[in-house]
């Protein structure tokens, strides 16, 4: 194979490559996707890697899609258990970890640092 054989290979690869990421990007527009990133502090992440494994879960994403699809069903079900289910006070009875509400409102003290 000569060297312009190589590059009519390479060009018909580049293209192949854009065409195919050209694909992707327009089915994650037409089903709106969106990216979502955030961080997990420990006892979080403990709880993720035991909900994992509980379900056999190989891909983080399907577990948070199963889960947010099933409280969501629930919630329209039972709106009441939804509330139990996210409830601070709830969790600090429940956890040694004690949570605050307000560390999930926005702050002066968090603005000031920005």
């Amino acid at each position: 194979m000569n060297d312009e054989q190589k590059e009519k290979q390479r060009v018909a690869a580049r293209e192949r490559k854009r065409k195919e990421r050209a694909r992707k990007k327009a089915h994650k527009a037409a089903c709106g996707a969106h990216t979502i990133s955030f961080e997990l502090f420990r006892g979080t992440r403990k709880c993720l890697d035991e909900l994992m494994e509980a379900g056999g879960f190989e891909q983080q994403s399907e577990l948070f899609t199963l889960l947010l699809h099933g409280v969501h069903r629930e919630m329209k079900r039972d709106k009441s258990w939804f509330l139990d289910l996210v409830s601070i006070e709830k969790l600090n009875s429940e956890s040694s970890v004690k949570r605050d509400r307000s560390r999930f409102q926005d702050s002066e003290e968090c603005d000031k640092s920005q």
